[in-house]
């Protein structure tokens, strides 16, 4: 039977929506219940967020913010099961869970293992297609991946590149750019050109991967078609960041000036894609790195 941790006073019992015989309660949420079990965490896992939560059943918070707390104590210290919308918070209640946390909770065990709990069966369903026909495509399908892979990398490659020519990369290259300027000038019009042609080659790559993702088939194995998401998800950071160096570029070029927030904003969602791109790239690459449940494991440099 499942064990798991009660969300109300934190005691373990079996059956994540069973009445806890110490607090008589079915807890807090039934959802959370669930994602406190067996199912996703081990034992040892399961009595240190227990041990958090007697904590949190101890303040004097009504039911709705000890809730709050414990999402938010769970986001911070088991990310691997929860994220929590800080957006969707009120400012003056955000900074009291912050408080409390950091009061009463942050001292706590956390998070070791970057992937959930999973059975045997599971990680075997995770990497075995279902029949003969459909595990051939499978391994057919991982041989091909690195190559598709690197036909991307080149694109990300080009586009730094020019990125790099125009100034936009680590502090050591744009002191370097803004010397070379200094003596040479820069063509920034013919590097918006460029840019223009880099924006083509990233639209025809997705269509490239497209239709190879189209291929996978219901019965092809789970790490498979997560994959198959990931190229697609690198796809668009591919673009996005094509058309961002082509925005950038065309301001200084003085083709299509931007005021300097949105300048800024540019350059920082540039960064932003290239880290994500980076690492979808390495998830895609090796999949052990993507957990059964289909998150990326922590602890891999970008």
């Amino acid at each position: 039977m499942t064990v798991a941790v009660c969300t109300n006073c934190g005691e373990l019992k079996y059956g994540a929506w069973c009445i806890c015989p110490v607090c008589e309660t079915e807890g807090l949420d039934r959802d959370v219940s669930i994602l406190l079990s067996d199912h996703n965490l081990f034992e040892e896992e399961l009595r240190w967020i227990g041990d958090a939560i007697h904590v949190i059943h101890d303040t004097t918070l009504d039911e709705e913010m000890r809730f709050h707390l414990l999402t938010y104590y769970l986001a911070r210290k088991w990310p691997k099961l929860i994220e929590y919308d800080i957006d969707s918070v009120e400012p003056q209640i955000l900074k009291q869970l912050d408080t409390l946390y950091r009061s009463k909770l942050a001292d706590l065990p956390g998070q070791e293992k970057p992937g959930l709990k999973v059975s045997p069966i599971r990680q075997q369903t995770w990497i075995t297609a279902t029949g003969e026909t459909f595990q051939k495509e499978d391994t057919a399908w991982q041989a091909e991946v690195p190559y598709i892979m690197l036909n991307g990398i080149d694109v990300v490659k080009r586009i730094v590149s020019l990125q790099i020519e125009a100034g936009e990369g680590a502090i050591l290259e744009k002191i370097t750019h803004s010397i070379r300027t200094l003596f040479k000038g820069c063509d920034y019009r013919q590097l918006a050109g460029r840019a223009t042609k880099l924006i083509g080659d990233a639209g025809e790559y997705r269509r490239t991967v497209d239709a190879f993702c189209d291929r996978v088939k219901n019965g092809w194995s789970d790490r498979t078609k997560e994959q198959s998401a990931y190229f697609r998800g690198l796809c668009q950071r591919l673009e996005e960041m094509a058309k961002q160096t082509k925005n950038i570029i065309e301001h200084k070029a003085g083709i299509n000036r931007l005021i300097d927030i949105d300048f800024k904003r540019i350059r920082q969602e540039s960064w932003q894609s290239y880290n994500t791109l980076t690492g979808l790239s390495h998830i895609v690459l090796h999949p052990s790195r993507i957990n059964p449940d289909g998150t990326c494991k922590s602890g891999y440099p970008l």
